[in-house]
């Protein structure tokens, strides 16, 4: 799963147009870590909700008698859309869903090879022996995306209450 969503996901980002006042910007300071106090809150905070909201899921699937194969595949599934969804919050400072978006081919390439590699460890037979998977219905697509809904907006309300903050002080 790392393999496929770093190396597609990361892809679509290389292709993201600088934001209009990147040039403005004061260079960071020689010496300063690339993993300042502010990364590593988001790589925690992010970290934190998605492991979290794995967590929830599973207890949310264990009563229900489903069998090891088919929660394997909706965590997997939720997994997989969390990484995808935080790769559009990644894309600017302010609010992700603008028209930049539409203009990224590389993010829409991304997801297309996403969702297909995908669609071939959850319903190709020879995939689903190889990863332990099973099909699942359109249902469960909708709960993992519902949960990448939610995740999304966390995100983008924690992006403006950082930026307010670190504007503050």
């Amino acid at each position: 799963m790392n393999m496929a969503t770093s190396a597609t996901l990361s892809f679509g980002l290389a292709f993201e147009a600088a934001e209009r006042n990147v040039m403005n910007r004061p260079p960071r300071k020689t010496g300063q870590h690339v993993m300042d106090a502010f990364a590593v809150w988001r790589v925690a905070f992010v970290g934190s909700m998605i492991a979290i909201a794995a967590f929830i899921l599973e207890a949310w699937l264990a009563p229900r008698g489903h069998s090891a194969e088919f929660t394997r595949t909706v965590l997997l599934q939720m997994l997989v859309t969390a990484q995808w969804v935080y790769m559009i919050n990644c894309r600017s400072n302010g609010f992700s869903l603008n028209r930049g978006l539409l203009k990224n081919k590389g993010i829409w390439l991304v997801t297309g090879v996403l969702l297909l590699l995908q669609l071939a460890i959850i319903y190709l037979p020879l995939m689903q022996t190889l990863f332990g998977t099973e099909a699942l219905p359109l249902r469960y697509w909708g709960i993992t995306l519902a949960i990448g809904a939610a995740m999304f907006l966390v995100v983008e309300v924690e992006k403006r209450l950082t930026r307010r903050f670190h504007k503050t002080t």
